[in-house]
Parts: structure tokens; C-alpha cells; sequence
């Protein structure tokens, strides 16, 4: 599903079909390469995720 707004203040997500999709923690999925946000190194909560196991350990801890 392709993302069409972000709105991080209200936390939600609307997708091309319209609707409004609330989260807690976003996960943004570019594609097949990760690709690495400017000034990346300097935003907390920002991680490059390579593998289902990365996304895992996001937040300190395995879930």
C-alpha cells in the first residue's frame, strides 16, 4: 500500500484509497535499497532497516 500524506503531529497515515490509518510507531518502507534520510545521524529515532530482524530490535528490545 502506497502512502499518500503523513501527518506525524496527528499520527495518522491516508493511503491513495482516501482512508485514515492512526499509528503509534511508523515504519517507512523506500524500497529494495535502504535509503538514508540527510542528516540522518542526527534524528533520534531514525534507523536503517535491512531485515525483519532489524525492525525487531527497533526500540530497544526484541517483540
Amino acid at each position: 500500500m502506497r502512502a499518500r500524506t503523513l501527518d506525524a503531529t496527528n499520527r495518522t497515515v491516508t493511503p491513495s484509497d482516501g482512508t485514515t490509518i492512526s499509528f503509534n510507531e511508523p515504519i517507512i518502507a523506500t524500497g529494495l535499497h535502504p535509503r538514508r534520510l540527510p542528516n540522518a545521524a542526527t534524528l533520534t529515532g531514525v534507523h536503517v532497516l535491512r531485515s525483519v530482524d532489524d525492525s525487531q530490535h527497533v526500540g530497544g528490545g526484541d517483540r
